[in-house]
């Protein structure tokens, strides 16, 4: 791998190209980004101007102690700052979101800063693909002959109700400042259905499980197992099904949703092998599925993507 450039001389590599540049955080955004201009261009909706898209990753030769999200943003201001054209996707994690007594979306759009850096609409690039066609189309591009349609139906039963749930856990684990612990500690069993399509999330069993596999003191994990209905609660009384995908983190919270795919499945009568695979497997083919779904939305113009940036785009190739 080459040596990563100082954010001087990425600089004065911006000055030299002869292309649009645009900044990402990391591998799933820069494969979201390309994919889309590669689209936009095979329709001819592109000038001649080729585009490259940079992962933060090779601008870190200065060792600052920053996360991606905040160098891209610091990279961003300093090279447009001089002059450079660049334009830069961060995740927007729970900037301008309230979650003080209730939840409150403060920014009811996409949010565009300095002309060229946006941000995402809701936690992270992932939180695009949070609508039943972007996990069917997984689904049924890795199990084509293994999952029927009475449990696709299933699944479309029970999935606003699991993204509900989602949204509830991040807030809570957000609030309570143990988002870092609860990676892969939702189970599929974790999942209960109701008769209404409704569904149940264990929060006692969660609660047990980060205390005992992640060592999370047990009046936090207790405190974070009350909070999680208390949110859903709040968010049922809302019942904007948008702000639900919005908060959801992007990926504790989506991995919540696949593991109540998998019991929706499971549900079913489906294999165990397809069960287990859709709850932890295949993350390279879900985002590969995803990131597919994600192009074919922007090409179409859908506002569930950063249209300011593929106009950004359109605007300096």
């Amino acid at each position: 791998m080459m040596p990563a450039y100082s954010i001087q001389g990425y600089l004065s590599a911006l000055r030299f190209r002869n292309s649009c540049t645009v900044l990402v955080e990391g591998p799933t955004d820069r494969e979201a980004v390309s994919r889309v201009e590669l689209e936009l261009r095979r329709r001819g909706r592109l000038g001649h101007k080729p585009v490259v898209v940079d992962s933060v990753e090779i601008v870190k030769g200065d060792g600052l102690l920053l996360g991606n999200r905040e160098y891209v943003e610091h990279v961003h201001s300093i090279c447009t700052r001089a002059g450079a054209r660049l334009g830069a996707l961060t995740d927007r994690e729970y900037r301008d979101f309230d979650f003080l007594g209730g939840v409150r979306d403060l920014r009811r759009r996409h949010c565009v800063l300095r002309r060229s850096l946006y941000w995402t609409r809701g936690h992270s690039l992932e939180n695009y693909f949070l609508s039943l066609p972007y996990f069917n189309a997984f689904i049924r591009f890795q199990f084509p002959d293994r999952v029927s349609e009475a449990a696709l139906g299933t699944i479309a039963t029970y999935f606003l109700s699991a993204v509900r749930w989602a949204a509830a856990f991040s807030i809570a684990a957000y609030t309570t400042k143990l988002l870092n612990r609860c990676r892969g500690v939702c189970e599929v069993g974790d999942w209960r259905g109701t008769a209404s399509g409704e569904l149940l999330l264990d929060c006692a069993g969660l609660a047990g499980r980060l205390t005992s596999a992640r060592g999370v003191a047990a009046a936090d994990a207790a405190f974070l197992a009350a909070e999680i209905p208390r949110f859903h609660s709040v968010l049922e009384q809302l019942n904007d099904r948008s702000l639900d995908s919005l908060v959801t983190h992007g990926h504790v919270g989506v991995e919540l949703i696949w593991r109540a795919v998998a019991w929706a499945l499971a549900r079913e009568g489906v294999d165990q092998e397809v069960v287990a695979g859709v709850a932890r497997g295949f993350d390279d083919t879900k985002r590969r599925c995803a990131v597919h779904r994600f192009a074919e939305e922007a090409v179409r113009g859908s506002t569930d993507t950063p249209v300011g940036l593929w106009r950004w785009l359109r605007q300096n190739t």
